[in-house]
């Protein structure tokens, strides 16, 4: 959380810092990748959580300039992790529609490779959760809250000069919400991502 809001200052303070004579710009672009998955427990005893591996996709749109400015993007991103204890392993995979709202800057205007840094505040709609055990699968939609919340910070490099330039890029976000409908136990959602798109 305190990584978050300090990256997140950082590039505001980057972009609030730039140029008034800057021209203001809209920038689109779409993107692909994979997600590394953990679950933040409590009220488990006996269970460690351990990551998987997922997929994501979508779109984004920012506003701004050279330097930086604020990007909104919607994903379909697919998470999977699992729960070890003793005894069969527990696969718990869900799909959500994810809305990362980021402060973005970059730097090295000109430059065929720009290195960039964001951090901002994501909203996400999970839409299925199942649960695997012995290879029998389970719908656990009702024991799981509908909405997340959480913080993102990462960074990224645009590569590339022209209308199509290509953006890698790699963030942590962490889920805010517990997503456990039980009192006894805490559901946090944990996730590194890995994306590479095109921006237009």
């Amino acid at each position: 959380m305190k990584l978050s809001v300090c990256a997140g200052a950082c590039v505001l303070a980057i972009v609030l810092g730039s140029p008034r004579a800057e021209a203001r710009q809209v920038e689109a672009g779409i993107k692909g990748g994979v997600t590394v998955a953990t679950l933040s427990t409590e009220g488990l005893q006996g269970l460690e959580s351990n990551s998987g591996v997922g997929g994501l996709g979508g779109a984004w749109i920012s506003f701004g300039g050279e330097r930086g400015g604020l990007r909104t993007e919607v994903l379909v991103a697919g998470r999977r992790s699992s729960l070890v204890s003793a005894g069969p392993a527990i696969d718990v995979s869900s799909t959500s529609v994810d809305v990362p709202v980021l402060v973005y800057g970059r730097w090295g205007s000109g430059r065929r490779v720009r290195p960039m840094l964001f951090g901002g505040v994501e909203l996400g709609a999970i839409t299925s959760v199942s649960q695997t055990v012995d290879g029998t699968k389970t719908d656990i939609g009702d024991e799981i809250r509908a909405f997340d919340a959480g913080v993102v910070v990462g960074v990224g490099l645009e590569v590339g000069q022209g209308r199509h330039p290509v953006v890698f890029d790699v963030r942590y976000v962490a889920g805010l919400r517990d997503l456990s409908e039980s009192s006894e136990t805490t559901f946090k959602r944990r996730t590194v991502e890995f994306s590479v798109g095109v921006r237009f």
